[in-house]
């Protein structure tokens, strides 16, 4: 049996009780957030002040600059396209992407990996507590976050419920430990889905009676996996009563 079947199962199991909480980071772990920096290097591209700034030649190449799902910030589709240009673009698009990934404006652009949205309905109808715990912070991503769940049909209330950060620059890994092990405590059975080897390192070492799922998609490449444990490959394969 699958870990996703495993986890249905023991969900279903303490339905009454509703005693399973399954914990579900978004950004690389439910929702692919390549389409959001590909959409923003096009908008880049695309903006009149740019233009006047940096030559037409070569926001066009920008705008040819191709976003792959393994990729992890902007970096290494730029390496990849071998643009050549003024230390000053480069300078002016990572700010530029900064500034509107960490946003509420391109959430919308996001995409669910496969198999995620079905899986999260799935375990919710078979009992599980759901809980989203996000690095993202509730001053600029809240409001975008909310409604990209509710426009999923994600099941979100007061009880499933959506955890950010109260603001930015604390650490995501610090305070996903914090939220997890109080999360823990309330639940006899707990596990967490993430694709960041910082945050899964952390927890896996100091909260044993947490179940952790890898969701290898792409990460900030600062550590590697130093635990054994389930992993996906990017997706959510199951197979639904």
């Amino acid at each position: 049996m699958s870990v996703l079947n495993t986890i249905l199962s023991h969900a279903e199991k303490y339905k009454e009780k509703g005693q399973l909480v399954a914990i579900f980071d978004l950004d690389s772990t439910v929702f692919n957030v390549s389409p959001r920096t590909q959409k923003i290097l096009q908008d880049f591209a695309q903006s009149k002040s740019y233009k006047s700034k940096f030559p037409k030649t070569l926001l066009e190449n920008l705008s040819q600059v191709q976003v792959r799902t393994q990729d992890w910030g902007i970096k290494e589709a730029l390496i990849r396209s071998k643009i050549e240009a003024p230390l000053e673009f480069f300078e002016s698009l990572r700010d530029y992407w900064f500034e509107h990934f960490f946003s509420n404006s391109y959430l919308f652009h996001d995409e669910p990996y496969p198999g995620a949205i079905e899986f999260i309905k799935t375990l919710h109808k078979k009992g599980a507590r759901i809980v989203y715990l996000t690095g993202r912070d509730k001053h600029r991503m809240g409001e975008g976050t909310h409604n990209v769940l509710k426009h999923w049909g994600l099941p979100l209330d007061t009880y499933n419920k959506l955890i950010l950060k109260p603001k930015k620059g604390m650490s995501d890994s610090l305070y996903k430990l914090d939220m997890i092990d109080q999360l823990s405590k309330e639940h006899p059975e707990t596990w967490a889905f993430e694709n960041e080897p910082v945050n899964i390192n952390l927890i896996a070492k100091e909260l044993k009676q947490v179940n952790v799922v890898f969701f290898e998609s792409t990460h900030s490449r600062r550590e590697e996996l130093m635990h054994e444990m389930p992993i996906l490959k990017a997706e959510f394969p199951f197979l639904a009563d």
